[in-house]
């Protein structure tokens, strides 16, 4: 995986969040907030300590002409214009290889025993209980012997994600 970023620079990530934010930024990446970062193709991906207790979940998408996307978990986030978005792409400018590239989900995946993706749905599920509801939902393509849909588990899903704050995305 030898991609290659287009040039990154402050004016350009200036361009992307604005001026406030990117101040705002700067004192997030100043502060050591950016941990987890990780590079995947053309996408950084890395978790921000912010003002919630949990950590948020950023990820920056480059295009030919630089920042394509951006999304962060925070309040603001979802169009990737936030103080720790900036904070993400500051880290990316002053260190590239502070960021470990990772494998393609699939492939990583791949290389996984029967048993190991055991241990990894279970640690999953412990950490996010609502995940174990798709172990009940059949796989398009399943050969002979498919369970047809069951329609109160997909009831229950969409329940869930009416009530749910943040939708089934989160």
């Amino acid at each position: 995986m030898n991609t290659r970023f287009p040039a990154l620079t402050h004016t350009d990530i200036q361009r992307w969040v604005g001026s406030a934010t990117l101040q705002k930024g700067m004192s997030y990446f100043s502060h050591g907030a950016i941990y987890e970062s990780r590079r995947k193709g053309q996408t950084l991906k890395a978790r921000c300590r912010g003002s919630q207790a949990s950590a948020y979940n950023l990820q920056a998408t480059f295009g030919p002409a630089g920042i394509a996307t951006a999304h962060c978990s925070c309040p603001v986030g979802a169009g990737g214009r936030c103080k720790h978005v900036a904070a993400l792409l500051l880290t990316w400018v002053d260190d590239p290889t502070s960021f470990k590239e990772i494998e393609d989900l699939a492939v990583a995946l791949e290389k996984r025993s029967k048993a190991e993706l055991i241990a990894l749905i279970q640690l999953m599920t412990q950490r996010e209980p609502d995940l174990e509801m798709l172990l009940e939902m059949p796989f398009p393509g399943n050969e002979a012997g498919e369970k047809p849909l069951d329609a109160q588990v997909i009831r229950r899903q969409a329940e869930h994600a009416f009530r749910s704050p943040q939708g089934i995305g989160r």
